[in-house]
């Protein structure tokens, strides 16, 4: 398992440094729109900007990871402690999801280094609880976990039903409209959802998925009272829509805030060729890099 995505064709594994901040988590198939049959690699990778770094697959931190088609789901297989982490064979040119959720990482900041991360999260509203419970100067513990899907497939007419239909994530980013296809007057309308309910008021934002773009959004909107969001039409490339949503732990978990983090990853346009990569090192997830984190952050 040797090949990595184009977005890292350009790309050197290098340490994340401490002025960097959260960092996103997506799945990046080598070929968003794989011939039927085809056997197609995925890969998990966390960074920002330039620095992107590959997450090998590990069991223990893996809650879902699946290959939903029109016709069913199937679990994806893989190699542990490899990367990339998983292969799926689709079985027609329809549109699929790959789907991934990891178990809780957990993090404690303290009150000065938190704030300042929820701000650039746009997590104003926890800041302001915190206030108001009196807890500005206390520490930061919160859990967190990823949820993440990729769209592959050739766009067809018939897609859009399946498109718009949740996959059952905890926390979903669900297009209304196939964002393979750019509508401009449209733009690409999409929903938030936390376990099935709208998410209001979370900020979407939209990155392409090329070397050093990640993490400066083109496109950025909040969501309204139904988690409803509209972005500009991507153009041709690979991108990805990410969001965050954070609420009181509950009494089980051993935090006072949960955050789930999602992400949406397509491409519009020609498809690109997968560029060869060396294999990497199971590498740990720096939500928060300036942090010593626990060897299970994923």
């Amino acid at each position: 398992m040797r090949p990595l995505p184009p977005t890292l064709a350009a790309v050197a594994l290098l340490g994340l440094t401490a002025r960097l901040p959260a960092h996103d988590f997506w799945i990046e198939p080598e070929r968003f729109r794989p011939p039927p049959g085809a056997r197609t690699e995925v890969a998990l990778l966390v960074g920002h900007g330039f620095e992107v770094t590959p997450f090998a697959r590990r069991a223990e931190r893996i809650v879902r990871f699946d290959h939903v088609d029109r016709k069913g789901t199937r679990p994806v297989p893989g190699l542990e402690g490899r990367h990339p982490a998983g292969l799926v064979v689709p079985r027609d040119a329809g549109p699929s999801w790959v789907v991934y959720r990891s178990t809780r990482a957990f993090l404690t900041l303290p009150a000065e280094r938190f704030e300042p991360y929820l701000r650039e999260e746009g997590l104003e509203e926890v800041i302001a609880l915190r206030a108001d419970r009196g807890d500005a100067g206390a520490p930061g513990r919160e859990a967190y976990s990823r949820c993440c899907k990729a769209l592959l497939g050739t766009p067809g007419p018939d897609d859009a039903a399946f498109v718009a239909r949740p996959v059952g994530l905890a926390l979903e980013l669900v297009p209304d409209l196939d964002p393979r296809v750019p509508d401009d007057d449209a733009g690409l309308p999409l929903r938030l959802l936390r376990d099935g309910r709208p998410v209001e008021r979370a900020r979407v934002d939209l990155h392409p998925l090329r070397p050093g773009e990640l993490g400066t959004p083109v496109a950025t909107a909040r969501t309204d009272a139904a988690g409803r969001v509209r972005l500009s039409a991507p153009g041709p490339g690979r991108w990805l829509v990410a969001s965050v949503d954070m609420a009181e732990a509950a009494d089980d978990v051993d935090a006072d805030w949960e955050s789930l983090w999602t992400t949406l990853a397509f491409e519009v346009g020609p498809p690109t060729e997968p560029a060869p990569r060396p294999d990497a090192e199971t590498e740990s997830d720096p939500k928060e890099p300036t942090v010593d984190r626990p060897s299970d952050d994923g």
